[in-house]
């Protein structure tokens, strides 16, 4: 997009084609800017699996949001899904249309120079201890904070609440709850070995 490598999206479409399998979930979800796109989430569904722990397929013709990332093989890009969900409030469509279209807005404006190697500019410089990284578009300053600081970490299991809260001194324990809660819900983060060790989806 405007010179810049994408990697992890978020995608609203339509579940155009659906196949099942114990250990993968085929899709074509059309988001319509193009021919339906490639998605495989996989899942482990076998025989031993309870029916309330087994990841469900969506129906066809059905709305969904999908977080994952891009792969680009052989001139094809398809999408490896870590997580796709039905939209129950067609609300959330309208508001992914105007992000997408405020997301253009910015790259088109903020881009220096051509070619691949653009970089955006951000407006605002929120940076957390130790990370030296730039608040991302679409988060709040803390939100953006909390996500540098799970980034940063380089530990296969994540990095603990308590150690966050020690690198976001003086932030209220509420205000990084639901910045965990907000960056897991929307995929930029996922939990680990339990659910106070959280590790970054596009981690260093």
């Amino acid at each position: 997009m405007e010179g810049i490598a994408v990697y992890q999206v978020t995608i609203i479409g339509i579940v155009r084609t659906v196949k099942e399998s114990a250990t993968r979930l085929d899709y074509e979800i059309d988001d319509m800017t193009a021919p339906p796109l490639e998605v495989r989430q996989f899942v482990d569904n076998d025989e031993d699996t309870p029916d309330n722990e087994r990841t469900l397929a969506m129906r066809e013709n059905t709305y969904v949001r999908l977080y994952g990332h891009m792969r680009a093989f052989g001139g094809k890009t398809s999408v490896v899904a870590f997580r796709v969900v039905p939209i129950v409030d067609m609300n959330e469509l309208t508001m992914h249309l105007l992000e997408v279209m405020h997301s253009q807005m910015v790259l088109t404006q903020s881009v220096i120079g051509g070619g691949g190697g653009g970089t955006v500019q951000s407006g605002m410089d929120y940076t957390a201890e130790g990370t030296g990284y730039q608040a991302d578009y679409g988060l709040t300053p803390i939100q953006s904070q909390v996500q540098a600081v799970i980034r940063a970490c380089p530990d296969e299991q994540g990095i603990s609440v308590t150690s966050i809260a020690q690198k976001m001194r003086g932030l209220p324990p509420q205000s990084l709850k639901e910045a965990i809660e907000f960056l897991s819900g929307e995929g930029h983060i996922y939990s680990t070995v339990d659910d106070e060790h959280y590790r970054s989806t596009d981690a260093m």
